[in-house]
């Protein structure tokens, strides 16, 4: 029996905003690795750069990110579906490489126990890794201006509000560009 049978079809509107948030699993705080953060980073420029949507503003914290964009190529789920695929295949293959280390073996409990990575499970010798992302993603489509400047503003001033900066510029995973008065940074 399919648990998301009843889900709402997700709304996909051409030319307008999308405010996205996407958790982690279990909101394990995964972006304070610097590497991980990095995977995310390049995934969302890569992704930018390709043409898949326009980015207004975006913030990666330890255990979620925001996107206010506009998509171009592709649709929501589509880009959604690719920046999570891609970050967690890059977290996921850093893991593996880590664990398949010899000298840390004993220390991931990786071997005769069955466990790996706290969380994870050896099947066949192959261990499978925690999901790095909550199934799903919360969306919200910009219908105003004002709309559009409270997402844009809520996403700027996140790290700051979060307290891990007091400048909101000091933050290393912070993306905006400038809108009308809007504060401008890539």
């Amino acid at each position: 029996m399919n648990k998301y049978k009843n889900k709402p079809k997700r709304i996909y509107l051409d030319d307008h905003y999308y405010f996205v948030t996407v958790k982690t699993q279990l909101n394990k705080p995964i972006f304070k690795n610097h590497h991980n953060a990095k995977f995310f980073s390049l995934a969302l420029m890569f992704l930018k750069n390709r043409g898949d949507f326009e980015l207004a503003a975006g913030v990666l914290l330890p255990d979620h990110f925001h996107l206010l964009l506009l998509p171009i190529k592709k649709n929501i789920s589509a880009i959604m579906h690719d920046l999570k695929s891609y970050t967690s295949q890059q977290i996921n293959n850093q893991r593996r490489g880590i664990l398949a280390s010899p000298e840390q073996e004993g220390e991931t409990g990786k071997g005769e126990t069955g466990k790996g990575e706290a969380g994870s499970l050896t099947y066949g010798g192959k261990v499978e890794l925690p999901s790095v992302w909550q199934r799903s993603f919360y969306y919200h489509i910009i219908t105003t201006d004002l709309d559009f400047e409270n997402h844009y503003n809520y996403i700027v001033y996140n790290p700051q509000k979060h307290g891990y900066v007091s400048n909101y510029d000091d933050w290393p995973w912070l993306w905006y560009k400038f809108f009308n008065n809007l504060r401008v940074n890539y």
